[in-house]
């Protein structure tokens, strides 16, 4: 009996710690980056995956728990997986005038 009773208070612990212990949910979305037509793309001297990578640093050192995995990098198209924390609301905005600024766009990319 003394047995089964330490099994189950190592039970009733464990479901205590797995109610009690969240994972927090971690955004992530792939998107691609090519040139725009806007007048900062039309003047770049450098590759449109270039500019792209350019924008995405700025992006990444805006916050922390934001990060990027390269998927695709070609001389004119990059994609990329892009990561943020939860509670980051300025990821999408902060992204935009990144990209805005190094003459790059970008498109979601269904995984």
């Amino acid at each position: 009996m003394e047995t089964r009773s330490r099994k189950n208070s190592a039970v009733h612990c464990c479901e205590a710690l797995a109610v009690t212990w969240r994972v927090p949910l971690v955004p992530t979305t792939r998107y691609k980056f090519a040139r725009d037509s806007s007048m900062e793309g039309f003047l770049s001297s450098n590759r449109p995956s270039t500019d792209a990578l350019n924008a995405v640093n700025t992006w990444k050192t805006g916050a922390s728990g934001r990060s990027y995995a390269v998927e695709v990098d070609k001389d004119d198209l990059l994609v990329l997986d892009l990561t943020w924390g939860d509670t980051d609301n300025l990821a999408g905005a902060d992204l935009d005038g990144a990209c805005r600024r190094c003459g790059v766009g970008r498109s979601h990319v269904p995984r």
